[in-house]
């Protein structure tokens, strides 16, 4: 019998933010985000600190929670994601400071900010434009300024490819964990596999299968 989960054309009726277009360009996302980080400079003092906090709201720190849960092995430090007007207290000199914001206009994630200013924190930032990137230009602070091609509908949440491998890329060149470009294409190459297998086109795939499951529950 065939499902709207067979058709593009019916799923974009529904979809119309076209959310299955960025789902499916996730591996995309991933080699976008790690090549467009490969140029980031960081100051030789970044290397120093003692911990890294994350000051983001939403889809903008989903993917520093999920680096923190998948690479909690691999991390040389304590990470803290923190989605508030203000830093925790212990933040200090000694202290990484990664503002996130997609839009780059985040209220909290600019009153955090200023905060690490204070207190004279290191700062990164990744985003996508805003007031954030100007701050960030006007402090010289190390910035990924994402050109996010592969989230057609543009929703933050469904940039998690930038947001996590950007993230893992900086962090890599400050030595705070340890990635490979190899691992990273041996991914994308596994992920665009599964993209395949999961399309609307191919007919009771597992993730129909789940669709199925889950429906009106």
């Amino acid at each position: 019998m065939t499902s709207i989960l067979d058709s593009r054309d019916e799923i974009k009726k529904l979809d119309i933010s076209n959310l299955l277009g960025s789902a499916e360009a996730l591996p995309d996302q991933i080699q976008d985000a790690w090549d467009q980080t490969q140029n980031i400079k960081f100051p030789s003092s970044y290397p120093n600190i003692k911990n890294i906090v994350v000051s983001g709201m939403g889809g903008s720190a989903l993917g520093s929670l999920i680096i923190k849960r998948l690479f909690k092995d691999e991390l040389t430090l304590p990470l803290e994601v923190y989605s508030h007007y203000h830093l925790p207290a212990y933040v200090n000199s000694d202290s990484l400071v990664l503002l996130s914001s997609y839009s780059g206009n985040t209220e909290e994630t600019l009153a955090a900010a200023q905060q690490a200013i204070k207190v004279g924190a290191k700062v990164a930032v990744i985003t996508g434009g805003g007031k954030l990137a100007d701050l960030a230009v006007a402090n010289q602070w190390p910035m990924y300024l994402i050109d996010a091609k592969f989230n057609p509908s543009n929703q933050p949440r469904m940039a998690i490819g930038y947001a996590v491998f950007g993230q893992l890329s900086m962090f890599a060149k400050m030595g705070l964990i340890n990635i490979s470009g190899e691992e990273v294409l041996n991914l994308v190459d596994k992920l665009k596999e599964l993209v395949k297998r999961l399309s609307p086109e191919v007919e009771n795939n597992p993730a129909k299968m789940l669709a199925y499951m889950t429906f009106d529950k």
